[in-house]
């Protein structure tokens, strides 16, 4: 999936390939967890910190997506 994120030194936006993956060491329980193609995780802070919006994604993804997000720590 594609996503766009605010840089916090420049505030500016920027583009980044990243994946679902339940295959993550900060995967706990196979629990799916947001990677960047950076190698970075995204956890729930982050995404709303750095304003992440999704600009493509498949149905599966977006499905993903919402239960990483909703999920209850």
């Amino acid at each position: 999936m594609i996503l766009i994120y605010r840089d916090p030194e420049t505030k500016l936006c920027k583009k980044v390939a990243a994946s679902i993956t339940i295959k993550h060491t900060e995967s706990g329980h196979a629990q799916p967890v947001i990677v960047l193609s950076t190698g970075g995780r995204v956890d729930v802070l982050s995404w709303h910190l750095r304003e992440y919006q999704i600009v493509d994604a498949t149905q599966q993804e977006r499905h993903l997506l919402g239960e990483i997000l909703n999920r209850r720590s």
